[in-house]
Parts: C-alpha cells; sequence; structure tokens
C-alpha cells in the first residue's frame, strides 16, 4: 500500500507565505466554494481549526515591513527544503528524517527577529505537521488523474513510428524515443514503460508530451545554442578567395596544408570546407575549348544531319585514327595484393611498326566501312571515299562529316568531280567530339586494341578487320542525346563555381 501524500511544504516557501502575509491563505489552499462542496470530507480530515490558524497568522503577518520579508522569506524556504529532504527520493535514496529535523529547526530559528508575533505561524505549521500532515496535499490531488490520458494517431503516424522503432540506421535516440511512444498508444503505464524500456519516469512523460504537441516531429531534439561556430561563413569566403590567388612559390596549386598554413587555421577546416564546396584540388582534368567564330551554324549543321538527315542520301562520320602501333608484350591476368584477379600487362613492349586506320561511320544504319594504310596523305583519304562511293547508286548523295585536318581540306578538285553529288559539312575548329565516328574509334581501343600483342603489322590489321566484320555483323546506329551544345563551357575560377 502507497503511503499517503505529504503536504506540499515547498509550496509554502514560494505561495502560501506570500498569502499568509496577505491574509489569503484559505483563498488559495481552500476556496469557499471547495469547502462548501467538500465540508463533511475535510471536517474528517480534522482541517476545520485549519481556517482559524489560516487567518490568524495572517492578520499577525499584514502589515510585514519591507526590512522583515527577507526573515520571512527564509522561513518558507528552509521549510521547503526541510520538506523536500524529508519526502522526496533524491538519487534512489531517502535522506534521514534527523538531517530533515535540523532544517526544520533551522528554518523555526529565522522567525526569531519577529518573536511572539510569529507565534500564530508556529502555531499553524505546527498544526500542518502534527495533526494533518496529508490533508493540504490529498486535497490537492485528490481531484487529479490516476492514469495518465489515452494517446491515439492516425494509422500513417503509427506506421512511420514503427518503421523508425525498427530502423538499423536511423539515430538510437529516435528508435528508443519512437519505442516510448509506441508503448504509450498501446496504453500501457508510464510506470509500466518506463520499467520495460529501463528509462526514468520523466523521460516517458517528455517524449508522450513532446508527441502528444508536436507529433513526430516532437520527437526530435530541439535547437540548442552550441558552442559558437570557430570556422563559419567568413572563414568559407577566405578560403575560397585565396584559392584565386597564386600559390606559395616552389608549388604549381593550392592543396589543404598550404592553404591553411597561409591562413593560419586547421587543416581539418581547410578540408571541411572545401568537401562542403566539391573542390578536389588533387584531382586534374583537361578540356578543349572551341573558339571557331562559326561555332553554332557548323554544329546546328552537323547535328541537324544527325537528327533530320536529307531524304534519298548517305550521312557519313568519316576520320583516321593515325599511327596505330603493333606493340608485342606478354600480357595475362595476376592477383593482387588484395586478392582481386585483374588484367596484366608487361610494361616493357617491342614495337613492331604503324598502321593508319581511315573508317566511315554510316549515320543511319551503324555500318562502319574501313580501310588500313600505311600512310595518311591526300590521296590515300580521296582513294578511301572513292571506294566507298562506287558501290552507291548514282542518284544518291552523299554528305560527309569531316573534322578540320589538312587532309580533309583542299579537295575542291575532287569535289568538282561529283558535280555536287558529295558535300563536305566540316566541325567546327577544336570540336571533332561532334564527329560520331569518334565514338566507334573510341570501342576499338577499349575492345580491340589496348592491352593486345601484335608480331607485326599485318596481325594488327586482321585485329583491326576483325572488328569491323564484327561490328557489321549487327550494326547500330548512335543516337544524339545532347540537348545543348556550347562553344565555351570553361569556367575558370572558384568564385564562378562556388557562387
Amino acid at each position: 500500500m502507497r503511503p499517503p501524500p505529504r503536504f506540499p511544504f515547498h509550496l509554502l516557501s514560494t505561495l502560501d507565505c506570500a498569502s499568509l502575509i496577505g491574509g489569503q491563505s484559505l483563498d488559495l489552499a481552500l476556496s469557499r466554494e471547495a469547502r462548501n462542496s467538500h465540508r463533511a470530507r475535510l471536517a474528517a480530515l480534522k482541517t476545520v481549526p485549519l481556517f482559524e490558524l489560516s487567518v490568524r497568522a495572517g492578520a499577525a503577518f499584514a502589515d510585514l515591513s519591507p526590512a522583515e520579508q527577507p526573515s520571512l522569506l527564509d522561513f518558507g524556504a528552509g521549510l521547503g527544503i526541510a520538506y523536500q529532504m524529508r519526502d522526496v527520493h533524491l538519487d534512489g535514496e531517502v535522506p534521514t528524517s534527523l538531517t530533515a529535523a535540523n532544517r526544520f529547526a533551522r528554518a523555526c530559528a529565522s522567525l526569531a527577529p519577529f518573536g511572539p508575533r510569529a507565534q500564530p505561524l508556529r502555531d499553524l505549521v505546527e498544526y500542518l505537521v502534527l495533526n494533518c500532515s496529508s490533508a493540504f496535499m490529498y486535497y490537492n490531488v485528490c481531484e487529479m488523474p490516476k492514469h495518465a490520458a489515452p494517446m491515439d494517431c492516425s494509422a500513417e503516424v503509427r506506421s512511420e513510428l514503427v518503421a523508425v522503432s525498427r530502423s538499423r540506421t536511423k539515430e538510437a535516440r529516435m528508435v528508443e524515443r519512437a519505442r516510448i511512444v509506441l508503448a504509450c498508444l498501446e496504453g500501457k503505464e508510464i510506470q509500466q514503460v518506463a520499467h520495460e524500456r529501463g528509462v526514468s519516469i520523466p523521460t516517458v512523460s517528455k517524449w508522450r508530451r513532446r508527441f502528444a504537441q508536436h507529433g513526430i516531429a516532437g520527437l526530435r531534439d530541439r535547437p540548442r545554442p552550441g558552442k559558437p561556430a570557430t570556422y563559419g561563413a567568413a572563414f568559407r569566403d577566405r578560403v575560397l578567395a585565396l584559392l584565386e590567388q597564386s600559390p606559395p612559390k616552389g608549388l604549381s596549386h593550392w592543396d589543404g596544408p598550404a592553404v591553411a598554413a597561409a591562413l593560419g587555421a586547421s587543416v581539418h577546416a581547410v578540408w571541411r570546407v572545401l568537401r562542403k564546396e566539391g573542390i578536389y584540388l588533387q584531382r586534374l582534368r583537361t578540356w578543349c575549348v572551341s573558339t571557331d567564330p562559326e561555332f553554332a551554324p557548323k554544329a546546328a549543321d552537323v547535328i541537324g544531319l544527325y537528327l533530320n538527315p536529307p531524304l534519298n542520301a548517305l550521312v557519313l562520320s568519316v576520320d583516321e585514327k593515325p599511327s596505330i602501333q603493333a606493340i608485342q608484350r606478354p600480357s595475362g591476368y595476376v592477383e593482387t595484393d588484395n586478392g582481386a584477379v585483374v588484367r596484366a600487362m608487361k610494361s616493357t613492349y617491342k614495337r613492331n611498326g604503324t598502321l593508319n586506320l581511315f573508317a566511315a561511320l554510316e549515320i543511319a544504319s551503324g555500318h562502319v566501312h574501313a580501310q588500313t594504310t600505311e600512310q595518311k596523305k591526300r590521296e590515300d583519304f580521296r582513294r578511301f571515299l572513292d571506294a566507298i562511293i562506287a558501290d552507291l547508286p548514282v542518284d544518291k548523295e552523299i554528305h560527309v562529316i569531316l573534322d578540320n585536318y589538312c587532309t580533309h581540306k583542299r579537295n575542291d578538285d575532287w569535289l568538282a568531280k561529283y558535280a555536287g553529288r558529295v558535300q563536305f559539312h566540316f566541325t567546327p575548329t577544336s570540336a571533332s567530339w561532334l564527329n560520331q565516328i569518334e565514338i566507334w574509334f573510341g570501342l576499338l581501343t577499349r575492345k580491340s586494341l589496348r592491352g593486345a600483342s601484335f608480331a607485326n603489322k599485318d596481325q594488327l590489321r586482321l585485329a583491326i578487320e576483325a572488328f569491323v566484320s564484327r561490328t557489321n555483323e549487327n550494326p547500330k546506329p548512335f543516337h544524339w542525346r545532347k540537348r545543348e551544345v556550347k562553344g565555351s563551357q570553361l569556367r575558370n575560377t572558384i568564385v564562378n563555381l562556388c557562387n
């Protein structure tokens, strides 16, 4: 059986002392409506004399001067400490009654300056302690609910709580709070939830209340002021501004330690800024920017042939891959230190000559025409195109996409031979990437040439012809998907990149 609650003397230090001074303790402790409705119960609790004692004590201190107020407040504070030490559990231990009695005696000693005038207050406290120590607390809590109000939420919120409670990636504190709320939603008592979850009762009450007020958002920690940031937005601006300047002597570029030394800051703080801004000082990329003043019309001409080729015409993407080396060296598989098996080839090799490759890609079908030569002169280029044109109907137009290599220029006499049937379309300067044959050259290098070993040029020629035949067995055209083509894409300053 639980012991009856004690009279809250700590309230006397803040409320009842002030009410005694004003003669209003009766209004605070026992209202007129409460006396009329609970007179029988109050009589059984022997609280009837309390009215007379309260009025007497209030009258004694009605004309309290400002100089006397501190002593009375000391009495109330000391009385509150005595109550707490006697009836409140601190760290799981109940202080001895002797300690509480000493505190009580010390509190009463603070009434000595008032002399006989303080006797009514002593009588009131003595009556409360000896006759009805549980009366007032019982009266104040008798109307309080013995069980916490039931909780409820929508099915969506409950499912989200279940997902958080079972998560292995969420913060542990969020998982624990979700489990506490779910237990409360099941109708369990606060004490039972605290016992099952291994937490304190105030913890359960706190997250129960926060969830009832704010939902799942209330389970997150509220913002705290925390320690002021040592490296804030101003430090970030200093780092970016420094990267615009020339690096120190002896360095070709900035790195983290160099930036930290120049700013007199932590290198870790510099790295955090660089990572947040996506700046990688050790990475290096090359670029090729076209400065052709006619970039737009030339690019539109080439891309127009890809997207909307002329009727009854053949569109060819033509270029050469020069100086393909017939390299001979051992290759195979090796096991690395971490146990991975990878392709490998010897670092030293033997050169067995070079070949030149002319290739033409049919844009519509993906079929590839190819021819290997010893040289890459203009005459070789013309003979390659003559061989392709010879197999086509006479009435079929031919549109050839080319880059600006020297062998592709000054061919007006050769074009005149075909009387306008063949038309050249040149890509902008430094924009050969617009030519789709370059894609096929990349496939040839990755799939057939890289890592291979050729004892002579004939083996190299056979390998190229075999890849061409493999491509033409199941040709597939390349589809142009780039939506925007710009002549200049370089933003060479940190400010432009990060702002």
